[in-house]
């Protein structure tokens, strides 16, 4: 606090700081602006030029790679009941390019599929797919409802689990037939 000279009453009059503040002078604040400018375009410049390390999570450059979309029909035997040659499945390719497919495996089925066959699946097409069930007579199958199936794309290789319209039905039937009539679990 100040005092400053008495007014014509011979009062003091106080005051709070100066009546006009201070100016900075331009140079300054020029100097600041040129100076903050300077460092980030140096952080810029070190941030770009460096090497970026080489990681396994990075995306692949283009388009993100999409499932095809598949749809499945029904597991049907070829021929008789103890015809060796297998299954077939139907299979509907509703993406826009071509699949080649095959089935991996039928969760609910003990037994490893064997002799499947990839097939080529035109765009917006049905394709029948076949493999073999060799049945597990040791247990019994619980009903078939998805087919695992891997398909290659240009892009890629992927695994799907494509449910069925109903239960293969036709996978019990060979069971019972090859494992016997009078066949009971364990």
């Amino acid at each position: 606090m100040t005092t400053s000279a008495p007014f014509d009453r011979g009062q003091d009059v106080l005051s709070y700081g100066d009546d006009e503040p201070q100016r900075r002078p331009r140079v300054v604040l020029l100097v600041v602006a040129v100076v903050c400018l300077a460092v980030g375009l140096a952080a810029g410049f070190y941030a770009g030029s460096r090497p970026e390390a080489p990681s396994s999570a990075s995306a692949p450059k283009g388009p993100p790679a999409v499932e095809p979309q598949v749809a499945a029909g029904a597991i049907t035997k070829f021929n008789g009941p103890l015809d060796n040659r297998g299954f077939r499945v139907s299979l509907f390719n509703a993406g826009h390019e071509q699949i080649v497919t095959k089935v991996v495996a039928l969760p609910g089925w003990a037994a490893n599929l064997t002799s499947t066959v990839p097939t080529a699946i035109a765009p917006r097409s049905w394709g029948v797919v076949s493999f073999l069930a060799p049945p597990d007579c040791g247990t019994y199958p619980s009903d078939v409802r998805v087919v695992q199936i891997r398909v290659r794309t240009e892009t890629g290789l992927s695994d799907q689990i494509v449910p069925l319209p109903e239960p293969a039905e036709a996978l019990q039937d060979y069971h019972l037939a090859v494992c016997g009539p009078g066949w009971q679990p364990g």
